[in-house]
């Protein structure tokens, strides 16, 4: 290896230390993510910077079919800002925008792993196995140790349970390519039981809505490949699942998840519904007075930071109002805050930014992509899937920690896959 003369010795060694850095950050970011408070926005920090330095024009040529996946981030981050038109809390509109900021800003970070040739995927796999053991440990400590009726971590539940799973099945794709002995099959087995039992402590359901939704696509999937050694895996996970519910189970878990999927059917016959104070319930309410609100304003919304006002004004009854009117911050739903407040042009412009864009370039490339590069565009399917279900139920986007683990594992992916690619091009130029 050869290296220029313009470069002195003291330039690769701040590039080598810099890589480095990079290196460790990727590694601690799925380990920190929801079990130490501030560490990701920390890490996602320290990342920009390093790319802001590291930046130079002539980078943007690296930006080949993956430049329509930032465009789409630039135009969400876009009209957001045209939103505010209409806002009338300010400060919460420009905490919103805080948040949304971090994904125009986040094609420095991307440039800067592509320019370096930065291949973190197998970084990040690393950070997720010792997560799905950390979060184990945390969800225990939080029932356990502190007495908690679920496992929280550092944020909220919530947050605490989607992790969880979205490492799980990152953990299955990784053992889906596996090539070893069964001992390494067995440790990526306990892997993902660890992971699988942090999300069930949290008694979140929408990180369970994933996993039904992963199980029955990886199933049909399997079948369709008629691959019975994987289809046998999948049935021996099944049960340990089972084992994990039954063995595991406390009384708060029990009544939870009872109570809120029988009045899923209870709701829709309307039975107790006028006394119902369940989170389905809720999020039916906030839904309903979302469409309320984007109605007044079809095409830019309510204005980002301004949900919560909104909303109250939108009570139909006193009852609603009692049972409800602690909350409303956002939507409980990307899809219907993003209606709300940013109007029809806001939801269009999120769905194609986050997810179409990111699926076409899976389509596009998986076509003529290596067998070494199609795990890294399998593992982007699963993360894109993974936020659209959780965005059904959740405001992503009003959590800064779910906007942080978005971009650092799509970005580590897109950019360990454009650099392999870049390789393959070389060599057959």
């Amino acid at each position: 290896m050869t290296f220029n003369n313009k470069y002195s010795f003291d330039d690769i060694k701040s590039s080598l230390t810099l890589n480095n850095l990079v290196v460790l950050l990727v590694f601690l970011f799925p380990i920190t993510a929801a079990t130490v408070k501030g560490a990701g926005d920390l890490i996602m920090f320290t990342l920009l910077i390093i790319g802001i330095i590291s930046f130079r024009f002539k980078d943007l040529k690296l930006l080949d079919k993956d430049k329509y996946i930032f465009i789409g981030f630039f135009a969400l981050f876009l009209v957001a800002v045209l939103s505010m038109i209409n806002t009338e809390n300010t400060i919460e509109g420009l905490k919103k925008l805080e948040r949304l900021i971090e994904f125009p800003l986040s094609i420095f970070i991307y440039l800067c792993f592509v320019k370096r040739r930065l291949n973190l995927t197998q970084t990040l796999l690393n950070g997720v196995m010792v997560a799905a053991v950390i979060l184990a440990l945390q969800a225990q400590y939080d029932v356990s140790a502190l007495g908690l009726a679920y496992a929280s971590g550092a944020y909220h539940k919530i947050v605490f349970g989607d992790i969880a799973m979205l490492i799980t099945v990152i953990l299955v794709v990784k053992m889906y390519f596996k090539v070893g002995v069964w001992r390494d099959y067995l440790m990526t087995f306990f892997l993902v039981l660890s992971s699988l039992y942090a999300s069930y402590l949290s008694g979140t359901r929408g990180a369970w809505l994933l996993g039904f939704v992963m199980m029955i696509g990886y199933f049909v999937y399997l079948v369709f490949n008629k691959n019975r050694k994987h289809i046998h895996m999948l049935f021996v996970l099944f049960v340990l699942m089972g084992f994990i519910v039954l063995l595991f189970k406390n009384d708060y878990m029990y009544s939870f998840i009872t109570k809120e999927f029988l009045n899923v059917p209870h709701y829709f016959m309307g039975i107790g519904a006028e006394n119902s104070t369940s989170n389905f319930q809720w999020r039916i309410v906030a839904w309903k007075r979302s469409i309320d609100i984007w109605l007044l304003n079809p095409v830019l919304g309510t204005g980002v930071g301004d949900f919560q006002s909104d909303f109250f004004k939108f009570f139909h009854t006193h009852i609603e109002k009692s049972r409800f009117g602690h909350a409303g911050k956002h939507a409980h739903s990307i899809y219907f805050d993003a209606l709300a407040t940013m109007g029809g042009a806001g939801l269009v412009v999120m769905v194609f930014s986050l997810f179409v864009f990111p699926l076409q370039w899976v389509r596009r490339n998986v076509s003529v992509c290596y067998l070494e590069t199609k795990k890294l565009y399998v593992l982007t399917l699963v993360i894109i899937i993974s936020f659209a279900v959780f965005g059904i139920s959740e405001g992503l986007l009003s959590r800064k920690v779910f906007v942080n683990t978005y971009l650092i594992f799509l970005l580590v992916i897109m950019s360990n896959a454009a650099n392999l690619m870049r390789g393959y091009n070389s060599r057959k130029g």
